[in-house]
């Protein structure tokens, strides 16, 4: 058996990835889009069950100025409730 994010596919039929890509915005703005995704885990065990997903081009994102406006505004609102 394994642990919590068992990845055994052995029961698993092969299938063409679909691409998983990201968009983000805060309310009353535009989205903003935040690149592709892909697989890392998942826990089948958990409910609702759990999938964990790594950005593909973080260091690109981390330059772009919408994205930093997200993370920036997102720093502000656990600060103001933190």
């Amino acid at each position: 058996q394994g642990g919590a994010f068992d990845d055994d596919d052995d029961d698993d039929e092969c299938v063409e990835p679909t691409p998983v890509m990201l968009f983000c915005r805060r309310l009353d703005h535009p989205f903003v889009y935040c690149g592709t995704l892909s697989y890392v885990a998942h826990d089948p065990h958990r409910i609702p069950i759990r999938f964990v997903f790594g950005l593909d081009h973080f260091d690109t994102l981390q330059a772009s100025a919408p994205f930093q406006a997200l993370v920036q505004a997102a720093q502000a609102a656990i600060t103001a409730t933190g």
